[in-house]
């Protein structure tokens, strides 16, 4: 698929970096969309994504990474439909040998 976008993405990490976390925020915009195969257009498309990640600097904690995101997707025209997901994850880094 072609496609123009525009993307933006702000980080907010400052003085909460020293205490494990990071938010960010991606916001993007595509249009002109096109199908390569049939050659027909695509609905124009909104996104936001929102990534909210703490790793603890507790040394009990050592190797967790909690994370919640986000995602709302719009897309207008026809057929245009609506997408949010929402997702818990939960890393832990270990060593096995």
């Amino acid at each position: 698929m072609s496609r123009r976008s525009w993307p933006t993405r702000p980080t907010i990490s400052r003085g909460w970096a020293r205490r494990g976390w990071t938010v960010y925020v991606l916001y993007v915009r595509g249009w002109d969309r096109i199908d390569q195969r049939q050659k027909t257009p695509l609905p124009n498309e909104h996104e936001l994504d929102v990534d909210v990640q703490w790793r603890p600097a507790w040394k009990a904690m050592n190797g967790l990474w909690l994370r919640a995101r986000y995602a709302h997707v719009e897309q207008y025209g026809k057929p245009g439909h609506t997408i949010q997901d929402f997702r818990l994850i939960a890393n832990y880094d270990f060593s096995l040998f």
